[in-house]
């Protein structure tokens, strides 16, 4: 299969460095040029600890992220041995080769495996700081090249859910907490979002580096019986995911403790879940403290909540989930030590789990 190449778009001089860099308005963004228009300005070690060995001509793009996002950066299907590389706010000047927050040199797959090309995946664009993308070639190549950014948008909000409408992420002027929406037990005065079965919510959190603060969102859940709940949240930072036991003081007075918890990576789903009792519980996501995120870091959460002995999901409590009991009874498999009619969430089907189903029986 041969390469497919976009007709080169004749820039000109722009783009020619940092100073005339062609501006990426939005994402997702292609574009497609000739590197042989332009002049050799940059030539960072790439990959890094490389030689700045680069003598080929280079041709630079700017983007400016409104928010915090996680983008990919490819020029997968260009016509010649690319070099990729991306500075953030300062682009070197003079002799300097400068250093990157990312780079990429041989870094594309085709059907017969790894090819010449340059691709970036995962690369995390702060809010509101200019990157400076720049198109190179290895050692002298140069010509046709196609440049695709596209924005992972993990945080984007689903289709029908709530917005948690929380300012600047949760985070006053002075870099410190100041969450009058959901700042849960971290707030000076504890308030929570309110949150049902079944419903989605999209927020965002945030950290200040600068001053070691962070943003903690506490959604509050009131069961009436019996439940099983699943709490999953994807961010576009690394997050901290847990359902709080308030200790049955919903004032923030009680004993709290996580009763499941999880870290989840930057764009992949956190889940946890538990079997709980009636009243009131606390659903919690968090950055991070130690990376240096600002705002915003968007995330998407949703709560899902089951009657805890309805194990076929028909709505009714019967004999058909008494049968899928007994037939699970014992140990669950490992890993993980969980199954459906592990109702208390012990590990085992015992008779725990039994006398619940009894309970809810209807």
């Amino acid at each position: 299969m041969g390469l497919l190449i976009a007709s080169p778009q004749l820039h000109g001089t722009g783009g020619d460095s940092c100073e005339k860099a062609l501006v990426i308005p939005a994402l997702p963004f292609v574009d497609a040029g000739d590197t042989t228009l332009f002049n050799n300005t940059y030539a960072p070690a790439c990959p890094f600890g490389a030689p700045a060995d680069s003598a080929a001509e280079d041709v630079v793009y700017r983007y400016v992220p409104a928010r915090r996002e996680i983008v990919t950066i490819s020029l997968c299907g260009s016509g010649f041995d690319t070099k990729l590389y991306v500075f953030q706010d300062v682009c070197p000047v003079g002799p300097d080769p400068g250093n990157p927050v990312a780079c990429s040199d041989d870094d594309c797959f085709g059907p017969s495996g790894r090819t010449l090309q340059s691709h970036l995946d995962g690369v995390a664009l702060a809010a509101g700081s200019t990157y400076y993308i720049v198109v190179d070639g290895f050692k002298n190549e140069r010509g046709p090249y196609v440049l695709t950014v596209t924005s992972l948008g993990c945080g984007d909000c689903d289709p029908g859910g709530a917005s948690e409408d929380e300012p600047n992420c949760g985070l006053g002027q002075d870099g410190q907490p100041d969450d009058f929406i959901n700042g849960g037990c971290n707030a000076s005065v504890p308030i929570f979002s309110p949150i049902k079965g079944g419903q989605t919510v999209c927020g965002t959190t945030a950290s200040n580096p600068a001053t070691g603060a962070r943003d903690t969102d506490w959604y509050q859940l009131v069961l009436v019986e019996e439940s099983v709940v699943s709490w999953q949240v994807t961010a576009e930072a690394r997050s901290l995911v847990g359902i709080v036991d308030n200790g049955g003081v919903p004032d923030c007075e009680g004993v709290l403790c996580f009763i499941d918890f999880t870290e989840a990576a930057a764009c992949q789903a956190g889940r946890v879940s538990a079997a709980l009792g009636p009243g009131t519980w606390w659903l919690y996501v968090a950055p991070f403290f130690q990376d240096e995120e600002q705002c915003t870091s968007a995330y998407t959460a949703r709560v899902d909540v089951r009657v805890a002995a309805d194990l076929d999901g028909d709505g009714v409590v019967g004999p058909l989930d008494l049968s899928l009991l007994v037939d699970s009874w014992g140990p669950c498999p490992a890993p993980p030590r969980q199954c459906a009619a592990d109702i208390d969430t012990d590990g085992t089907v015992g008779v725990t789990d039994l006398l619940i189903l009894l309970r809810q029986w209807g």
